[in-house]
């Protein structure tokens, strides 16, 4: 993999309680390197190797190039923390006793720089909301014409501008436009809306065995824009330029659910969802076995590529998630126990704070088991369901899920 050796601020490097146990490893060692999103790497952070129950073996800070090297034994797992200004993302999952172990964690903090301006004008419309998606954030504007601030992120890889304009009655579109807007020497994008769209360009669904609830996203320069929820048909935005999409297909609730996600380059030709698509449902449930050690059991999934429990809670003013990656065959974990000063920072949920759960089997297409997807880096980009596997171009990713604990 081609790593960007750029200067990044990791926020964890910032506080004095995310500190390695000093000294070089000795006797058996892992390898971890760490990346920050794709390519940048995260210099700064705690790495740790613990047992399953969570006893800690070492505990290192990466380097300048995002890599550490931990003493581990036979069974051990490492534990990454990832610091940001929206919270703590600690990843967990079975140490490699050769080779490296790539973890993609979510991409760095960035400053909101303005960069650009769009300048939009359209005619006028009788709606009660309008809004203007530009794939990174999302304006309220109440006529036009308008000039918008344009974030340097929305731009994605090139100086091109996605652009999604909804006008819309409660939660019905009453017009739409989309386009992909260049932008001139000045950084300056223009936007003329000579009419608004009123109907979509369409998908059918040709198959749907479970009944699954289907929505499409369409992704544009990275940038995911959600469509109108699909029934007989699928409903898309005209104009909007998509890279590639994806469909996802659930069935039952989201708290036990089978999903299942068809990535596409561009726009599917038709959607089709048969009973061999998804997982089978998960049938077992997972206990906390202590609140105050974070330790669980479950009745192993046994199905798909890998197995992932995912739990968050928010002890102070940011929150913490913690999502682990083990084998199918596993059953239970437990959160590393931890030195007094990074304890504080990373508190368990005990007292009155809220914690949630869900464990996921999770099947990728390009995958077979744990080691192929160890093998591939584990992407860990959002804390919101991460795919885990390496996010597909093309193929679909099945998961079964059960949330909550007893």
């Amino acid at each position: 993999m081609r790593r960007a050796w750029i200067e990044i601020a990791v926020f964890s490097a910032g506080f004095g309680a995310l500190v390695g146990c000093g000294g070089g490893a000795t006797g058996p060692t892992t390898d971890v390197q760490l990346l920050a999103g794709e390519i940048p790497v995260e210099p700064g952070a705690t790495v740790i190797s613990h047992t399953l129950e969570g006893d800690v073996l070492d505990q290192q800070v990466t380097d300048g190039a995002g890599h550490a090297q931990l003493r581990y034994q036979t069974g051990a797992l490492v534990t990454a923390v990832f610091s940001r200004a929206a919270g703590y993302h600690v990843i967990t999952t079975p140490a490699l006793a050769t080779g490296e172990l790539e973890i993609h964690g979510p991409p760095p903090d960035q400053a909101p720089i303005l960069s650009n301006s769009l300048v939009i004008t359209a005619p006028a419309i009788d709606a009660d909301a309008i809004t203007v998606d530009m794939g990174c954030t999302t304006a309220t504007v109440d006529g036009f014409p308008k000039t918008l601030d344009v974030p340097a992120q929305c731009l994605g890889s090139d100086p091109n501008l996605d652009v999604l304009v909804r006008a819309t009655i409660g939660d019905d579109v009453v017009g739409y436009f989309a386009a992909r807007v260049p932008s001139d020497q000045d950084g300056v994008g223009m936007l003329d809306i000579p009419a608004w769209n009123t109907t979509f360009t369409t998908i059918p669904v040709t198959q749907n065995d479970l009944g699954a609830t289907i929505e499409l996203d369409e992704v544009s320069d990275g940038f995911v824009f959600a469509t109108p929820g699909a029934t007989e048909l699928a409903n898309t935005w005209t104009g909007l330029v998509a890279d590639t999409s994806r469909v996802r297909a659930q069935v039952g609730p989201p708290i036990a659910a089978q999903t299942t996600t068809q990535f596409t380059a561009g726009l599917p030709a038709s959607i089709a969802f048969t009973t061999e698509d998804f997982l089978p449902a998960a049938t077992t449930s997972v206990a906390l076995r202590d609140r105050a050690k974070l330790a669980f059991g479950w009745t192993a999934l046994a199905v798909g590529d890998v197995t992932n429990f995912h739990a968050s809670w928010t002890p102070a003013a940011l929150p913490i998630t913690w999502d682990v990656v083990l084998a199918p065959d596993a059953d239970h974990i437990a959160f590393p126990q931890l030195d007094p000063d990074l304890a504080t920072t990373l508190a368990p949920p005990v007292g009155d704070i809220t914690l949630t759960t869900d464990l996921r089997a999770i099947d990728g297409p390009d995958t077979t088991d744990l080691a192929s997807v160890q093998a591939a880096g584990l992407w860990l980009v959002t804390t919101d369901a991460p795919t885990i596997v390496p996010p597909p171009t093309t193929g679909e990713t099945r998961e079964t899920n059960v949330g909550g604990f007893d």
